[in-house]
């Protein structure tokens, strides 16, 4: 089975796309994408499903326009403990965002609106923009900085000059987003037997 984990940033594409391929070995073949890339992707390679975190799923249902099934993966608790930590900050408080890009970093500012994080500004920078000053900013501002997985993988948790105020913006999957793709994996086998079988008749 053919499986494009799409995300909004190039290194949890490919992460998590190695994780889905590691948890269902001989099974599946899984590849990641960008949520931009979609539709490109579908149009030009086979696919049998698309998988994202349950943030995306409506933007990437949209995208893929119902060529495949699109399955939704919970993101664990330990994401959502970060967002707690966020959320229960003195009013006035500054977080800082490190980002690969600008919509990588307002995906997580729109996240913490969702979750109720109210009194709080937020700085940001991203690896496209004017990294240097943008990174200033944060570390003369920011009582908590958050770092994407590109960001951390590029080391730049070693720029700020408070290292304490610094948190990883990661998420692993739940169990049950496991569980949900697998039995939707297993739907698209049943199914591409049924056309076989179809076919051979």
């Amino acid at each position: 089975m053919h499986i494009l984990f799409a995300e909004c940033t190039h290194a949890d594409a490919a992460y998590d796309a190695q994780r889905i391929a590691a948890a269902f070995p001989q099974v599946a073949v899984a590849e990641g994408a960008l949520l931009d890339e979609l539709t490109e992707r579908l149009d030009r390679f086979h696919y049998d499903l698309v998988a994202t975190t349950t943030f995306h799923a409506d933007e990437a249902q949209a995208l893929v326009g119902g060529r495949v099934p699109v399955i939704a993966m919970i993101v664990g608790p330990g994401y959502m403990d970060l967002v707690h930590e966020i959320a229960a900050l003195p009013a006035g408080s500054t977080v800082g965002l490190v980002c690969a890009s600008a919509r990588g970093a307002a995906n997580i500012a729109e996240t913490l609106a969702i979750s109720g994080t109210t009194g709080v500004s937020v700085v940001m920078a991203s690896l496209e923009g004017d990294e240097e000053a943008e990174m200033n900013d944060i570390d003369s501002k920011a009582d908590l900085i958050l770092l994407s997985r590109e960001a951390i993988g590029r080391g730049l948790d070693a720029r700020f000059s408070r290292p304490e105020r610094v948190r990883e913006w990661v998420y692993e999957f739940d169990p049950s987003g496991f569980e949900l793709l697998r039995r939707a994996i297993e739907r698209a086998r049943a199914e591409r037997l049924a056309s076989a079988e179809v076919v051979s008749t």
